[in-house]
């Protein structure tokens, strides 16, 4: 596997999402790579949302079918777990997928994560996606989160965008590698 950075995206004041165009989310790689570190969000409880464009940026609403599942343990060691998330699934439906559970915005509190994206160009399969994220939660978790799922769709996806949920991201660098 030979990763070539393509971009990076360094927030250092409030903006509502990190996002790739056409230009860069093409047919010359077939597995695409974002790797984000030191992500803050401009409020408690926000999650990390992946969406998809196929006509340009124009609209995000692409039906995708995604699951979640994490594993946490709490600073005091006296809550953790594995679980499986259904508030984050999403079978057949347009709105952003989660790629991380609730991340507090003190000032020590951030996601760091790596998402993969599969054959985004393809005009015949559906488009496959797997993340994996490290997130300190409002009330003092430790998350260790695995998403994954696919966009519906044979037309190609050519606009990536990551964006909390509710508020903006504060910080954060985002890079994006083609796979080769």
């Amino acid at each position: 596997m030979i990763s070539t950075l393509l971009n990076t995206a360094t927030i250092t004041s409030s903006t509502a999402s990190a996002a790739w165009n056409s230009s860069l989310i093409t047919s010359t790689y077939d597995e695409y790579m974002i790797v984000w570190t030191d992500v803050h969000s401009s409020q408690d409880n926000d999650k990390l949302y992946l969406l998809g464009s196929t006509d340009n940026g124009s609209s995000y609403g692409v039906t995708k079918t995604t699951t979640l599942f994490y594993a946490y343990n709490s600073e005091t060691e006296d809550s953790k777990d594995v679980s499986y998330n259904t508030d984050d699934d999403r079978a057949q439906q347009t709105t952003g997928a989660a790629l991380t559970m609730a991340t507090g915005a003190d000032a020590d509190q951030s996601t760091a994560g790596i998402l993969h994206i599969y054959s985004p160009s393809s005009t015949t399969y559906v488009k496959h996606f797997t993340s994996r994220a490290s997130s300190a939660q409002a009330s003092d978790y430790a998350r260790d989160v695995f998403a994954a799922g696919y966009w519906n769709t044979t037309t190609a996806i050519n606009n990536i965008k990551i964006q909390w949920s509710g508020g903006n991201i504060d910080n954060g660098v985002f890079q994006l590698y083609g796979i080769a």
